[in-house]
């Protein structure tokens, strides 16, 4: 998967089964292993209110994509893209089909501008621009 300027982003897609737990502790101990921004994604049979879910989520942004599962009239998620917390999500979707049991879902991700941490009174910068200080 590459992004804007030409970046490699690892991508790990995946379709969980039985041992959905085991996948998910398995999966997260890998990506523990990765520097840098990633995407998980994938047909991973399980509903938010199970374990594996929250598991993610405590490492991972879940995209809004809604729910996939049955098409064609969806009634709950099944279907994830995870994403590490440097990326935000710039669309996401569900995309009506009759294609498959499942609706294919779609993400935009974009890297977050970090913000330039604020200066302190004190410190030597804005000590040598007085007219910066508030008054």
């Amino acid at each position: 998967m590459s992004i804007s300027g030409g970046s490699q982003l690892p991508a790990y897609l995946l379709h969980t089964g039985e041992v959905r737990r085991q996948q998910t502790s398995d999966l997260l101990q890998e990506i523990a292993t990765q520097k840098g921004s990633l995407v998980v994604a994938g047909d991973l049979n399980f509903t938010p209110q199970m374990e594996p879910p929250r598991m993610l989520s405590e490492k991972l942004t879940s995209a809004p994509t809604g729910p996939t599962f049955p098409a064609p009239h969806p009634s709950g998620k099944i279907d994830y893209i995870y994403f590490s917390r440097d990326l935000s999500a710039k669309s996401s979707a569900a995309l009506p089909t009759k294609a498959s049991d499942h609706l294919p879902i779609y993400c935009e991700v974009e890297v977050r501008r970090r913000e330039r941490p604020a200066l302190s009174p004190d410190s030597p910068r804005s000590a040598s621009r007085p007219h910066l200080m508030p008054r």
